[in-house]
């Protein structure tokens, strides 16, 4: 018998539970009990491996070994300190993997409590704002294109006297599971919603970005801060000093560049080009009041 359709009659689950009783089931009633060939069990009893005998881990045999045998099983349900328990440096390897392996399950079961932790790079998040860490790009990029209904409005009454845009920064779902820019719902859009990604982007209106759109935006605004950060905190041939120099910088190629250059490590200088040509494409939108110039305290 194929195994889909041991799985899809529930046998083969029932011969892994007869296999291993214990916690056999786990929380979610979809059928898998094991993930990346890790078995899934209690958040609690997941916590009690890394926690016996209420003593917290500490540095030692013992404890190494109660960490192995931790990431040999996954917990069913999501809590943030399960990403954030200490290990020692040789199994940090391991641990980071079984960190993505774990947010992945989360993510194939939907799970509502990181909902929003999926969402964070996307362009749309606020999150990244709240540490006041940051200059404002990626607020800068969803407003600058943001779609203008003053035609469509046009269209439909001819009696509109102003135009209405559409704000997508911030989010009202914040929702991974829910979002209204997957592709999947958008492929349900008439067909006049249906356009192609061109690479300039910013030609679309907001009624025809997706998902990906808006994570590739995200991480071109992420670059660029990162850039401004590293000038404002370092001597720069490019003078960031206040909210008015960070305007002139994104609405001037060459000024863009320059800082792009010496801001971005190597691996991200590959996308330079690509992020130069992006803000071009959006400069006349770009609004001086949605920057804020961030001064680092170690400056």
């Amino acid at each position: 018998m194929k195994l889909d359709k041991l799985i899809k009659d529930n046998k083969l689950v029932e011969r892994l539970d007869k296999v291993d009783p214990d916690n056999a089931s786990g929380s979610k009633n979809d059928g898998i009990n094991y993930w990346k060939g890790k078995k899934i069990v209690t958040l609690a009893d997941w916590k009690r491996k890394l926690v016996r005998g209420g003593k917290p881990f500490q540095k030692g045999t013992e404890e190494d070994q109660r960490i192995k045998e931790a990431l040999q099983f996954f917990p069913d349900d999501y809590e943030k300190s399960v990403l954030a328990f200490v290990v020692p440096q040789e199994l940090k390897e391991a641990r980071n993997k079984w960190c993505h392996q774990y947010l992945e399950l989360m993510y194939f079961r939907e799970n509502l409590k990181c909902s929003r932790l999926f969402c964070y790079n996307c362009l749309l998040c606020p999150d990244k704002e709240k540490s006041g860490r940051y200059v404002g790009i990626s607020r800068l990029v969803a407003r600058a294109i943001e779609v203008n209904n003053d035609d469509e409005d046009d269209m439909n009454n001819n009696n509109s006297k102003s135009p209405r845009t559409s704000s997508l920064y911030p989010c009202s779902v914040l929702n991974i599971f829910k979002c209204p820019y997957d592709s999947d719902l958008n492929s349900k859009k008439p067909k006049r919603q249906q356009q192609k990604r061109k690479k300039e982007g910013a030609e679309k209106d907001s009624n025809s970005y997706d998902i990906d759109d808006l994570f590739l935006f995200s991480a071109y605004a992420r670059r660029v801060e990162s850039a401004f950060i590293k000038a404002i905190k370092e001597k720069s041939t490019v003078p960031i000093m206040n909210v008015e120099d960070i305007y002139n910088a994104l609405t001037d190629r060459k000024t863009l560049d320059k800082l792009l250059q010496q801001g971005l490590d190597e691996k991200n200088l590959e996308y330079r080009d690509e992020i130069v040509e992006f803000f071009m494409s959006i400069k006349d939108r770009v609004r001086m009041e949605d920057l804020t110039f961030y001064k680092p305290t170690d400056v």
